[in-house]
């Protein structure tokens, strides 16, 4: 069977539930995701943590994350890490798309992207190597009022482990 070449229609072609009717005011979480991932990439972080809502939720959390430290704050501390890690690194968004709203309304959407950089910094206390990365992941992420209330997220980081310890 051939799968037809739209993202959306292909996953309602395989029943995959991930795309319902999606209403207009989805595209704001796409509109945010671009600004987000910029805003990361030039290293603006008072701009990408206006867009994390306190009362953010990492659906992911990563089992590492410091227990008393909010959702929010490890997000933030993670993006800070990789800004150390890989000074001039970036996120190329290989694919946006609006899926349907959360169970709150809330307008999603999903994005596949690629991380490329050297790692020229220290990272989660490992030194510089030098070695070039290359990474991909997906995020789903909801939105209210211009904020991330939600984020849904995989990304291949025993990849970027390897890649940071390649001799």
């Amino acid at each position: 069977m051939s799968l037809p070449s739209s993202p959306a229609l292909a996953a309602s072609v395989l029943g995959l539930g991930l795309m319902a009717p999606v209403p207009a005011f989805a595209n704001e979480a796409a509109e945010m995701i671009r600004a987000f991932y910029a805003a990361v990439d030039r290293g603006d972080r008072d701009a990408y943590a206006a867009m994390i809502d306190d009362g953010f939720e990492d659906h992911d959390r990563p089992a590492a994350a410091p227990p008393a430290a909010s959702d929010a704050q490890v997000v933030l501390d993670l993006f800070s890490e990789l800004a150390t890690g890989f000074p001039g690194a970036v996120h190329t968004l290989d694919l946006i798309e609006p899926i349907s709203p959360d169970a709150d309304g809330n307008p999603r959407a999903m994005v596949r992207w690629t991380f490329e950089g050297d790692h020229k910094g220290a990272f989660f206390g490992i030194s510089a190597s030098g070695n070039a990365v290359s990474i991909t992941g997906i995020d789903v992420f909801a939105a209210r009022d211009g904020r991330f209330v939600e984020q849904w997220h995989v990304e291949e980081l025993a990849q970027l482990f390897a890649q940071i310890d390649a001799r």
